[in-house]
């Protein structure tokens, strides 16, 4: 019997052994399983590469009888793996997914780079994408769902400022000036909000912890969020009431007859200007109404700037009692009129207002009844009675200085005439007189029983009388 080495097996198949009895194909060839990576019945009816392989398997003749050109396809661009056939991932920040094929390329499927997310700007994730201006944190890539992670977040306003946050503005608040601008670079802002400094005429450290109108002006400042970032309403206050000046700052001076000081002060000025008090010897409710010397004084009060507050004043008439045509005594002072103003005159001398004359030598004379009834000028003039009070002493006598300085009880008692017992002295002194100065200065005893000038008619009928 013929045997199997006598056979030749078609490419793909593989011979039996040579002593098998046989001689055909069926009796002397094997048929070759498709190798590793490929698929089919057997090498000589075809096998074809498993999915993610490329190439193909021939059947030959020699052993193993066929060339496996199936090879694993590579991972493709932007995705990672050993090949295909043992699978693909794709990288961080690329979504998608790799799927073998038995078709060209031998796989389905891309990778497919993501978007920068919200908040962030760039081609793509792969590529990197940074947080938009005014946004903090970073974008990373990564290989799962939704393939990156972002902390892209806005950053609050800064301090002195107002808004949601940076990437949508911020405003400096009122009284800070400056702006705020969003940044990609930390702090993820540019520019700041300054405190402003408070204005002319105002006092503080800074309008946004406060100002005050500085002292002598008045009104108020008020932070804003608009330029100069502040409104101001400090104004000079005018000088006050009998003062002149600009305005308190600039100074205030009292007007003529007026004391005081105004000084600045918070919200206006401190001090007053009131009328000066009337100075001594004189009288009046002060020195701006006016003011008059006292009775025995002369002179005038005028009114000016500055201390005392007025020039001149009030000087007492003077007197020097003395000898002769000189006073004996002189007036009180209340009612002096004139310097040396005599209230009585010495021997030998009568009173001529304000002074003193020389008598003649017929003009005196004295006794009980001195010049009683007598008629004429000077009659009776300086007569004098005893010491006892009960004399007549030119007790109704007429003419002109009738009884002028006589002294007695019943002294120039209805005496008629001109300066009629004018200085006369008694306890009727000058009763009843009638006549220009009649009783002038005359004086009754002590008590309630002294008549002095009592009923007296005339000019200065009584002036100056006690009794």
């Amino acid at each position: 019997q013929a045997t199997c080495s006598l056979f030749t097996c078609p490419v793909g198949f593989k011979p039996k052994p040579s002593e098998t009895v046989g001689n055909s194909q069926a009796l002397c060839c094997e048929a070759v399983a498709c190798p590793t990576n490929s698929k089919g019945e057997d090498v000589a009816k075809g096998c074809s590469c498993d999915a993610g392989f490329a190439g193909s398997v021939i059947a030959i003749a020699q052993s193993p009888y066929y060339q496996n050109g199936c090879t694993a396809v590579k991972c493709p661009s932007d995705s990672e793996g050993t090949d295909v056939p043992t699978g693909c991932t794709c990288d961080a920040g690329f979504s998608g997914s790799i799927t073998a094929s038995s078709a060209t390329p031998f796989f389905t499927g891309s990778c497919e780079a993501v978007a920068c997310p919200k908040d962030s700007s760039g081609k793509n994730v792969p590529s990197g994408c940074k947080c938009l201006s005014g946004f903090s944190g970073a974008v990373l890539a990564i290989q799962a769902a939704p393939f990156y992670t972002s902390t892209c977040a806005p950053v609050a306003c800064p301090s002195h400022s107002t808004g949601k946050d940076v990437a949508t503005g911020c405003s400096c608040d009122a009284g800070y000036s400056g702006s705020i601008t969003a940044s990609s670079k930390s702090p993820f802002y540019t520019g700041s909000c300054d405190a402003v400094a408070c204005p002319k005429n105002a006092k503080g450290v800074d309008v946004p912890s406060g100002c005050t109108c500085k002292d002598g002006f008045i009104g108020s400042v008020t932070a804003s969020t608009a330029a100069p970032f502040y409104t101001t309403s400090c104004t000079a206050v005018e000088c006050p009431a009998h003062s002149t000046g600009a305005d308190v700052v600039q100074g205030c001076t009292c007007q003529a007859g007026f004391t005081g000081v105004i000084a600045p002060a918070a919200q206006g000025y401190s001090g007053k200007c009131t009328a000066a008090e009337c100075p001594d010897h004189s009288t009046g409710n002060d020195i701006v109404s006016g003011c008059k010397c006292n009775a025995g004084y002369f002179g005038a009060v005028t009114a000016k700037i500055g201390a005392p507050f007025y020039d001149g004043g009030c000087t007492a008439w003077g007197c020097s009692p003395g000898t002769g045509s000189q006073c004996q005594s002189c007036v009180e002072q209340s009612k002096r009129s004139q310097a040396d103003h005599c209230a009585t005159c010495n021997e030998g001398f009568y009173i001529d207002e304000p002074g003193c004359k020389a008598m003649a030598a017929d003009q005196k004379c004295g006794g009980a009844t001195c010049a009683k009834s007598c008629e004429g000028d000077k009659c009776g003039f300086k007569c004098a009675g005893s010491l006892f009070g009960q004399e007549e002493c030119a007790r109704d006598c007429k003419g002109l200085q009738c009884g002028s300085q006589c002294i007695g009880g019943n002294c120039a008692s209805a005496c008629q005439g001109r300066e009629c017992g004018y200085t006369c002295q008694g306890t009727e002194c000058a009763r009843q007189c009638d006549g220009d100065r009649c009783g002038s200065h005359c004086s009754g005893e002590k008590g309630s029983e002294g008549h002095c000038a009592y009923q007296c008619k005339g000019r200065q009928c009584g002036l100056h009388c006690i009794g």
